[in-house]
């Protein structure tokens, strides 16, 4: 990982959504007892005069973030014939992989003539190692188990590995053929091909190693991969069937199959007007001006006998899992927020006397997201309830903190692949040597993707202690039954979230189980020992997209939460006002009595928060007659009927302003919600609310059938959807990149 980054303008951060600057201003938070003050851990390096400093988790995201966004601006700014990123063999960052595999970001291989130089050396000195009559496996050789077989007909014995190789299974749809899938059966099936930008992934990945020059394969042929790239002609490659052993063997064949011109091989095309079309090799590469390749000596063992696949497919799944750790930090934060937590918890010093740097850094990023917030408080048994928070925020830094290093392990891991020889047996020109060795083995490959999902479920699984937490009325403490913004009787808003966000866990929780613990002996017992890299890649992509929906989940729940915390903040201060009016007015003798018969008011709120309205107000009502009693004089009385005004009306002062706030929160201004948030929060709730619109839900009268749009003075303005759909706008952010920079920002 990178050393930590120092950042002097935030602003320079790349994002897709700024909050609005009135919104940022200290006079927008007022200092409180319970406002988190400003981290003290500033210092100036490299030169520089830092405002902030950033753990290495934290640092290394947001250059990952920096150079993506680059290449991707670049894009958009050069003519398309022009190249974006230059590969070397040296230098390839994961960002620069994903800018190519996802953002159709263009490559060119470098001119350099160093580059260049080592390639053709390395096929120089295999032909004349060749010519001097050297045994060399995979070109004189059979291959794997049957190495003890003998040719010398170059050019078939690369035929007759790539044609063992394209052994994998596609369906008719996979190929564009829908009109002659004749069964139903066939239709309902998943697709049995990798994603395209895996396999673009894969030719830069591949690409990236051969120009190291140790596979003795032709710029010619390097150069016609980045032409196919650059043209986004793309092979449709079977999804399974690789184990990683002697390299991706099985996928690659098909990138070589694409360049040999097969007509059994087929390609995704991008078309004129937008339109993609797949066509057979042959079709494909006289579209892209391209000329069949004949492979000469070692050049389809060294397509394929890499590690591309499962590398690209690795750092696929890593990008997005390393956005996903800094959602955990922003969500645990706002958790804390919306369940009036302790900011104690991520305090500088618990972290200082146990100094796993994961941990130091989450506590110091939501430390530093809660600032000004006036939501969260300090160790106070009367204002905090629950004198410690539960285990799901108190715990946080020790939890994710780990985690944090293992990815960071994790990206180290997969950068080093990305920029090394995989491949065997391995030319050495300088020294004049063939080595025959195993850097076609892609178990780096496997740790990486091991340990980043079961970071995956680790995060999953606070994100769903959380949730539950926010959403159980056992649990949540002022807030409302299922999160109801309504009354609870008629509405159960959140149950399903609740289910939901169970059955994802469940899932992840099976997929962390390791994959390499499962390796079955394969050719010939040759492959004795295998990495499934491949395989292990695909299943953490499948755990990122079960912790992007927890994540879009948890972050609609605790939007909810926020809002229903300062409704209930708001309705109280008004309560508070009118209702010591009206005990004024009744009790002018018992004034010293007030502080009593507000706690008394709080306490029956709380204890019927799972009632309606006007019976909650009514029991918070009754809750006052026991400290009003206890302070009459030992030998007085009151008329009965003066407690029964007292109760009836002060029973209409609750429901009325509770119906009241209600209303306005409903309004199109919205809740004041920003107003309470610390800065990290307020950007992140800024952007659920306003950018991407996905308001505060009502209750019943959000529900597409509900006969009218209004309901108890509640309107929903605009579309009636249901709470997936809510979800759904916001699980797309996510998954498409537009919450990075949120993301970033909320945190640093």
């Amino acid at each position: 990982m990178a050393p930590a980054v120092l950042i002097d303008d935030t602003s320079a951060i790349s994002q897709q959504s700024t909050i609005p600057s009135r919104f940022l201003s200290d006079d927008h938070f007022p200092p409180t007892p319970a406002s988190v003050p400003d981290s003290p851990r500033q210092k100036a390096a490299n030169g520089r005069t830092a405002s902030k400093t950033f753990g290495e988790h934290l640092a290394w995201v947001i250059e990952h973030n920096h150079v993506l966004q680059r290449c991707i601006d670049a894009k958009a700014e050069t003519a398309m014939n022009e190249d974006v990123i230059v590969l070397s063999g040296e230098h390839l960052t994961l960002a620069e992989l994903v800018a190519v595999a996802w953002y159709n970001v263009p490559v060119t291989v470098s001119s350099d003539s160093r580059v260049r130089n080592r390639v053709n050396t390395g096929i120089e000195f295999l032909q004349q190692h060749l010519e001097a009559g050297n045994v060399v496996y995979g070109i004189n050789t059979g291959y794997g188990g049957s190495a003890d077989t003998r040719s010398n007909d170059f050019a078939n014995m690369q035929r007759a590995l790539i044609q063992h190789q394209e052994s994998g299974v596609l369906l008719p749809s996979d190929l564009g053929r829908f009109d002659n899938v004749s069964s139903a059966n066939l239709q309902s099936l998943k697709p049995h091909n990798l994603p395209r930008c895996v396999v673009r992934g894969s030719m830069v990945a591949r690409v990236n190693s051969l120009l190291r020059g140790h596979s003795a394969v032709r710029l010619e042929i390097v150069e016609a991969i980045t032409t196919l790239l650059n043209h986004d002609f793309i092979p449709v490659i079977p999804l399974r069937g690789s184990i990683s052993a002697s390299g991706d063997l099985s996928p690659l064949s098909y990138i070589a199959g694409a360049l040999e011109g097969n007509s059994d091989i087929h390609l995704d095309c991008a078309i004129d007007g937008g339109r993609r079309q797949i066509m057979s090799a042959d079709n494909a590469l006289r579209m892209a001006g391209l000329q069949p390749t004949i492979m000469r000596p070692k050049e389809g063992l060294g397509l394929m006998n890499g590690t591309g696949v499962s590398c690209a497919a690795g750092t696929m799944a890593l990008h997005e899992t390393q956005y996903l750790a800094l959602a955990s930090q922003v969500l645990t934060a706002m958790s804390t927020e919306a369940m009036r937590g302790s900011a104690d918890n991520y305090h500088p010093f618990i972290s200082d006397v146990r100094p796993h740097p994961g941990q130091r850094e989450v506590a110091e990023n939501i430390f530093r997201q809660l600032r000004k917030s006036r939501l969260v408080v300090g160790k106070d048994a009367h204002t905090a309830g629950l004198y410690q928070d539960r285990y799901a925020l108190r715990t946080a830094p020790q939890w994710l903190g780990p985690q944090l290093e293992d990815l960071s392990l994790a990206a180290s891991q997969v950068a080093i692949e990305l920029n090394s020889t995989t491949d065997n047996p391995l030319v050495d020109a300088e020294n004049g040597y063939v080595h025959h060795g195993g850097n076609f083995q892609a178990a780096s490959i496997t740790s990486a993707m091991e340990k980043a999902r079961l970071s995956l479920q680790m995060m999953g699984k606070l994100m769903f202690a959380q949730n539950t937490e926010l959403i159980n009325t056992t649990l949540n403490g002022i807030l409302t039954p299922n999160l109801a913004f309504d009354d609870p009787g008629l509405s159960y808003t959140f149950k399903g979230i609740d289910i939901n966000m169970a059955a994802y866990q469940s899932e992840l929780a099976y997929l962390a189980n390791p994959v390499s613990s499962h390796v079955q002996s394969a050719e010939m017992h040759n492959q004795a020992i295998n990495s499934l890299a491949l395989i292990s890649s695909r299943y953490t992509m499948d755990a990122v997209e079960l912790v992007s929906l927890m994540t879009a989940t948890h972050l609609y729940t605790v939007c909810q939460a926020l809002d229903l915390h300062v409704l209930n903040l708001e309705y109280m201060e008004l309560i508070e006002q009118e209702a010591e009016a009206l005990f004024l007015e009744k009790f002018s003798d018992l004034a010293s009595t007030w502080p009593e018969v507000l706690v008394a008011i709080k306490a029956g709120l709380l204890s019927a928060k799972s009632k309606d309205t006007a019976s909650r107000a009514a029991a918070a009502a009754e809750a006052t007659l026991i400290p009003i009693t206890l302070a009459l004089p030992r030998n007085g009385s009151m008329p009965l009927s003066t407690l029964d005004s007292w109760t009836s009306d002060l029973t209409a002062v609750i429901t009325s302003a509770i119906r009241q706030t209600r209303i306005r929160f409903a309004s199109p201004e919205g809740p004041p919600t920003l107003q309470y948030l610390g800065y990290g929060s307020a950007i992140m709730y800024s952007y659920i609310r306003h950018d991407l619109g996905v308001p505060l839900h009502k209750g019943l009268v959000e529900h597409p059938t509900y006969p009218s749009s209004e309901r108890e003075g509640v309107q929903v303005q605009g579309e009636k959807v249901t709470i997936g759909t809510r979800i759904g706008r916001i699980y797309e952010a996510l998954r498409s990149g537009g919450m990075r920079g949120v993301l970033i920002k909320s945190l640093s």
